[in-house]
């Protein structure tokens, strides 16, 4: 008899609190909350973000419709899920997990945030890149192709040094059209076609040390280290990009040899045209300059 009273009591106290949190879920002020959590997050991106609307989507989930990032040329995605993770609040921790399609692919990614780390495990599946342009506009380069990526992150909140893991790129059909620019330098159409490139992280820092991908029309090189910053677009570069044009693309058009003469001083004994980049990520700087 005890047993079962308390039994009953604890399941008329599970139906209260249950009933309770779906009533506020359902009649919570999502419309006005809207202007103050995009607010928010404009506030820690550092760019402007809207939406036409925000929606509650089960217990612990929102749906966004509508979403533009940035005030000139802004990204637009059409949707966008989150939703929060329960199982992480016992340990004193944060979870939610977020999706949206892009580039006629998607985006998925589970976040875990403690006190001084963020744990991140994202996947980008099948993104046409011709489809994302205002998020290549910064590079300068016109890109098409296809692109997958991982990323398994842990991330330091306030000291940099705390993040470590890796990024795995790979692309399908991958190429540079008419048009591209690294800094003053003009870049020709090139095919660099399907690539694999593993990034690892240690210590806050991304280092490639004769990191070499092989492509279609050129043979890239790669040395140097990206220090991150906990504002990421601070993070300061100092690379050394080396581009190593294939006899098949030096045939293709008569006009690129010429070209390439006025860069013979950053050209060297491998047949690669040295460039360094340097300054920060948001603000850098692209010098030719031999290996």
């Amino acid at each position: 008899m005890f047993s079962s009273t308390i039994a009953r009591r604890i399941g008329y106290s599970l139906f209260f609190l249950f009933s309770f949190v779906l009533g506020l879920y359902l009649t919570f002020p999502w419309s006005a909350a809207k202007e103050k959590i995009f607010a928010f997050a404009s506030k820690q991106v550092g760019t402007k973000i809207t939406a036409q609307t925000l929606e509650p989507s089960w217990i612990t989930g929102v749906e966004m419709n509508g979403v533009e990032i940035g005030e000139v040329d802004p990204i637009v995605l059409d949707k966008v899920r989150a939703r929060v993770h329960l199982l992480p609040f016992l340990t004193g921790k944060q979870g939610f997990s977020v999706w949206l399609p892009i580039g006629k692919g998607e985006i998925d990614a589970d976040v875990t945030m403690g006190p001084e780390i963020i744990d991140v495990d994202a996947h980008i599946a099948k993104v046409q890149l011709d489809q994302v342009a205002p998020l290549l506009a910064a590079s300068g380069l016109p890109l098409i192709g296809t692109v997958d990526l991982t990323a398994d992150l842990t991330l330091g909140k306030k000291d940099p040094k705390l993040t470590h893991g890796k990024i795995v790129l790979t692309t399908e059909g991958l190429a540079v059209e008419k048009g591209g620019k690294m800094g003053m330098v003009p870049v020709p159409e090139l095919t660099l076609g399907n690539l694999k490139l593993e990034v690892p992280i240690t210590d806050g820092k991304i280092e490639f040390k004769n990191t070499r991908v092989p492509g279609t029309d050129v043979e890239i090189s790669l040395d140097g280290s990206i220090a991150l910053n906990e504002v990421i677009g601070r993070s300061s570069i100092n690379l050394m990009l080396g581009i190593k044009p294939t006899e098949k693309l030096l045939g293709s058009d008569p006009l690129l040899r010429p070209i390439l003469k006025n860069f013979d001083s950053a050209k060297d004994s491998e047949g690669f045209y040295g460039l360094a980049i340097t300054g920060t990520l948001q603000n850098r700087k692209t010098t030719p300059r031999r290996r």
